[in-house]
């Protein structure tokens, strides 16, 4: 790259020779010349220059007044003396106001000229390294505050924080300076500080680690859970551990999800085997019965046990096609929900009384199912005649009670609704597992109340809420 030179001398025939003899030797040199000070400040704009030579001794103003100007402006640009004066006092005045050198004029034009060009050379190549550095670590800075993921320095001798960035703070709850005031056994579980160590063992070569999983204490003493990709930096001579941190937590829940409803299914399926079987073989009993003789009674018992079977079917399905996982949520009116639920479940003579319900955000279908099996259970098990829905608002949440007059549910089977000991057999409870399930995975709760009517309560919190919209 051309390093651009301003050359000020009020001896013109030097000046000129001068110029000429650097730009023969320095070919990347470009020389701007001015015959003065006063005609430098005038004519040009310093800041097109890579590096300033300049007189002292000039009219008008010399070259120390012209230093003062230039540092006002520019505190960084080589500035050179270049001087037949060479009294002690005046380098010494030059180099307190900013000259870079201060270089005496005279003895072998080559050997001096040499000299000058060097050092213009190493000054400008100097500031050059300097401000690609600042704009280096303006990047860094840039890229390392934006990131989306959490990142921090650790010191590797402390294990304190050096630095963090936005994200990571966003991650964990605690502001900067909190951070900086940590160490990284902070972060961890007490069960995982040896596993942390281990990491910073292994990182001895420069190598790049990853870990899944791995738990984060936050601010509020929640727990969550990142995939972590670290590995061991020098800055300024020490060693430093770069982290980067990505929430996994909810692809964790998920995953746990996933696994119990495996295990769910399994029980289920295990049991419905089981009383499939057992119906199968009463038919089959009952078919060895009916070769002997025609008995409306058997063809009566086995039509019952044919529907028996039917339901268990369908409730089974139904079971397996709640799932775990919701589709995409969206504002909707509860009480529209309700309306449209109520003629396809339950006959004319049942009444259910519902207003002043809010707008939730969910997944419209599977509420649906869940105020479906709610009501119906209100209806086949407890006999209901009058069904009220009704809505409060608590501290945090709104809650949605569903209220009937039908039969108590017996003391012995309460704390057994919303288990996951499946049973097909009449009163099994499939409707209500259904509903749990819903619940849980749209996030909320859902509980019993039995005092004098039977209510079940479901709890929603606030952001999914939908205020003033109907």
């Amino acid at each position: 790259m051309p390093i651009k030179v301003l050359f000020v001398d009020d001896d013109e025939p030097f000046l000129k020779i001068s110029s000429e003899f650097i730009k023969r030797e320095a070919t990347d040199f470009n020389i701007t010349t001015a015959v003065s000070a006063i005609e430098a400040l005038e004519t040009f704009t310093l800041s097109d220059f890579d590096a300033i030579i300049c007189d002292y001794l000039m009219p008008h103003m010399d070259g120390l007044e012209f230093l003062e100007i230039v540092r006002k402006h520019d505190a960084n640009i080589p500035f050179i003396i270049f001087t037949g004066r060479g009294r002690e006092e005046i380098a010494i005045r030059a180099l307190n106001l900013g000259a870079s050198y201060y270089v005496i004029k005279g003895g072998d034009p080559k050997s001096q000229f040499a000299e000058l060009i060097h050092i213009v050379r190493s000054s400008v190549g100097h500031i050059r390294e300097k401000t690609a550095r600042m704009e280096s670590e303006g990047l860094y800075q840039l890229v390392f505050e934006n990131a989306l993921e959490g990142i921090i320095l650790v010191h590797r001798g402390t294990r304190k924080m050096y630095s963090a960035n936005s994200s990571f703070c966003k991650l964990t709850g605690y502001s900067k300076d909190e951070i900086l005031s940590l160490s990284l056994d902070d972060l961890h579980p007490p069960r995982y500080i040896e596993l942390v160590k281990n990491a910073f063992t292994k990182s001895n070569d420069y190598r790049t680690l990853a870990g899944e999983d791995f738990p984060i204490i936050r601010k509020d003493g929640s727990i969550i859970y990142t995939d972590i990709s670290s590995s061991r930096i020098q800055l300024s001579g020490e060693d430093y551990q770069l982290g980067i941190f990505r929430d996994v937590t909810e692809r964790k829940k998920i995953e746990e999800q996933l696994i119990l409803q495996k295990e769910e299914l399994s029980r289920f399926a295990n049991t419905m085997a089981h009383d499939l079987r057992s119906n199968i073989h009463a038919i089959v009993n009952l078919t060895g019965l009916l070769e002997n003789e025609l008995d409306s009674q058997y063809v009566k018992e086995i039509a019952d046990i044919a529907e028996k079977i039917e339901s268990i079917l369908k409730r089974s399905i139904a079971l397996a096609d709640s799932g775990t996982v919701i589709g995409d949520k969206h504002p909707i009116d509860l009480t529209e929900i309700i309306g449209d639920v109520i003629p396809m479940v339950l006959p004319k003579h049942v009444r259910v009384e519902y207003q002043n319900l809010p707008v939730i955000n969910c997944d419209k279908a599977k509420i649906s199912q869940v105020i479906q099996n709610l009501l119906l259970n209100a209806h086949e098990h407890g006999k209901a005649k009058i069904i009220r829905i009704s809505s409060t608002t608590g501290d945090n949440e709104v809650r949605i009670r569903i209220t009937n007059d039908g039969s108590r549910i017996p003391k012995e089977y309460q704390s057994l609704l919303f288990n996951n000991t499946f049973s097909t057999k009449e009163g099994g409870g499939l409707g209500l597992r259904i509903v749990k399930r819903i619940v849980d995975a749209h996030g909320w709760e859902i509980s019993l109340e039995s005092s004098l009517q039977t209510s079940f309560v479901i709890s929603i919190p606030f952001n999914d809420i939908i205020i003033g919209k109907k």
